[in-house]
């Protein structure tokens, strides 16, 4: 996973443009670009559907979604259009996929918390809720975990393409429909 490291560091540079495009951006810009690029890569598969990137092409471009991945986790409170369709596109295995995107996710809340205080978007009550939430994520992983071990690689990356496609359709919706009031 050397691609890693390149992908979370520069990808902490988007966090900060993120967070600043959070309180100076409409959403549905935001919600509408995340929609589109899951439809490009889907339509990528589509045309190529044994479309993977190597792991050099991977290495090239890490830094690169690193950042749109951090710039879109802070600006839109969503990026898993960005770095699972990157994640998924080099057929990473199940546990190396897993771990990559944990750690884009740590890092890049623990960067974006102190920056969401500062800029007076986050405040005790929000931290609460997010605490409260964070419950079912506790819960939730281990059992995702716990379950995933009994799937295939294959059917792991159908479910991964069908969240991507799932989470597509409400981002195009919202994006489209900001446009019209």
């Amino acid at each position: 996973m050397p691609f890693l490291f390149r992908f979370v560091l520069i990808g902490t540079g988007g966090v900060v443009l993120g967070t600043w495009l959070l309180s100076a951006v409409p959403s549905h810009w935001l919600e509408l670009s995340l929609g589109l690029i899951v439809v490009f890569y889907l339509a990528t598969r589509l045309i190529v559907p044994n479309f993977r990137l190597s792991a050099k092409a991977g290495m090239a471009l890490a830094p690169f979604v690193g950042f749109v991945t951090g710039l879109f986790h802070a600006g839109a409170g969503i990026s898993s259009p960005v770095s699972g369709t990157f994640l998924h596109s080099m057929k990473l295995p199940r546990e190396v996929y897993v771990f990559a995107i944990s750690t884009m996710f740590l890092v890049f809340s623990g960067f974006q918390l102190p920056m969401l205080f500062v800029s007076d978007i986050m405040t005790p009550d929000r931290l609460a809720q997010g605490l409260f939430a964070l419950v079912s994520v506790l819960v939730g992983l281990p059992l995702g975990a716990r379950i995933g071990r009994h799937f295939s690689q294959t059917t792991f990356e159908r479910l991964t393409l069908a969240i991507l496609i799932t989470t597509s359709i409400p981002l195009l919706w919202k994006g489209t429909s900001g446009f019209f009031g």
